[in-house]
């Protein structure tokens, strides 16, 4: 477990809630973040992981869905992300996560400077899988450019679901 390597003890809202909150950061909650969200609540279902709630936000919103692109890889896969609204990062929601996890170092870096205490539960995706580096934006790409971000994340998500798992 992430918190068991830094040998942190971390305050887990799972304590009050009864579930293990994980909040999913990109740039604007248009494509990676809702895909990540999407596919980690789906990937939770299949295997019969739980309690875990899943919630994703953006650094820089704006009112609105995902990306066209999103809803078709996401179906291509059997998942529905349903009438996904974008929603911003917050205090209070990074606060109210066990893990926060971010597509980027710079984003992660941003969750941690909004938030200092949130240092040890702000993580990027790709450490999960053991990687330093980022989920590329597919951002203004065609339905290619989505299906290969999705594609990037699947190892890292898998990882995290063993983590969640341990627990």
């Amino acid at each position: 477990m992430w918190a068991e390597a830094t040998g942190m003890e971390i305050f887990s809202m799972a304590s009050i809630t009864g579930k293990y909150r994980i909040l999913f950061v990109c740039r604007g909650n248009t494509c990676r973040s809702p895909m990540a969200e999407a596919w980690f609540r789906e990937l939770c279902r299949r295997e019969d992981v739980s309690p875990v709630e899943v919630k994703s936000v953006g650094l820089c919103t704006m009112s609105g869905g995902v990306q066209a692109p999103v809803r078709v890889v996401l179906m291509e896969e059997g998942v529905d992300i349903g009438n996904f609204s974008s929603s911003p990062l917050t205090v209070e929601r990074v606060k109210n996560a066990d893990l926060v996890v971010a597509m980027t170092r710079q984003q992660r870096q941003m969750i941690v400077d909004l938030v200092p205490e949130a240092a040890d539960k702000a993580q990027t995706l790709l450490s999960f899988a053991g990687r330093d580096g980022d989920i590329d934006d597919p951002y203004g790409g065609d339905t290619y450019a989505y299906r290969l971000c999705l594609q990037a994340m699947k190892p890292a998500m898998r990882a995290l679901l063993d983590n969640v798992r341990q627990r």
